[in-house]
């Protein structure tokens, strides 16, 4: 089986807040196997189970890890912005659990590949990202 890097990024209807962010991980906890929420340790970044959303700890940039069997995903926030991006390695004729971490969020308006820059250029020229 060949893996490669898949990445996407999502577009949400609105800002992000604490209260969508713990949304978003109720969704996690919900579908997939485990949630990890990253963050600095020493000189290196430490993973830190998510049990329920109220164990996030809100934050600008707050990273996560989404695991669904041998698979993960790294997932990118930032507050009070509209993007989220992802990134993890797939089978590519598989789904990705890359794009899957988007999937059923009410919060959600659009996903597009990392690699769309078409699409990601007129986000940015329009301040979402």
């Amino acid at each position: 089986m060949s893996v490669q890097r898949q990445g996407y990024v999502a577009l949400l209807k609105e800002p992000l807040t604490q209260g969508i962010l713990e949304a978003i991980v109720e969704n996690w906890l919900a579908r997939f196997d485990r949630v990890e929420q990253l963050k600095p340790a020493g000189k290196g970044i430490a993973a830190f189970a998510v049990r329920r959303p109220q164990d996030v700890v809100w934050e600008k940039d707050p990273q996560f890890r989404v695991l669904a069997g041998e698979q993960f995903a790294w997932v990118y926030f930032t507050a009070a912005r509209r993007v989220i991006e992802s990134d993890g390695l797939a089978d590519p004729s598989a789904t990705s659990l890359s794009l899957d971490v988007f999937a059923d969020l009410p919060a959600c308006e659009r996903v597009v590949s990392d690699h769309d820059d078409r699409t990601l250029d007129r986000w940015e020229s329009e301040g979402l990202m």
